[in-house]
């Protein structure tokens, strides 16, 4: 499977047998699943999957953005560097 972007979550719960139990119960694919503090624990889910995750944990949040389309989507939403790589594009292939 083409990985076209993860994002690393931290979400706080009291046990983590109730959560990876609540993950199984929402049919949540995970990787990286790791203790990170006393109630924090990390993983990382598939960018397609965050209104899932947001939706079914109160405390979560995003902590790294990774992959492929994380970069486009970056990319996309600020215009002027979008529009500045086009027209870098149509300049270079006028010049060549």
């Amino acid at each position: 499977m083409l990985n076209l972007g993860l994002d690393t979550w931290t979400v706080s719960f009291y046990s983590e047998v109730p959560l990876l139990n609540k993950i199984r119960r929402i049919k949540l694919q995970i990787r990286d699943f790791e203790k990170i503090g006393d109630y924090k624990y990390s993983f990382k889910a598939s960018l397609f999957k965050r209104k899932l995750i947001l939706d079914n944990f109160k405390d979560c949040k995003i902590i790294k953005k990774e992959g492929i389309l994380n970069y486009l989507l970056i990319i996309v939403s600020r215009k002027s560097t979008f529009f500045g790589l086009i027209l870098s594009f149509i300049l270079l292939h006028n010049l060549s």
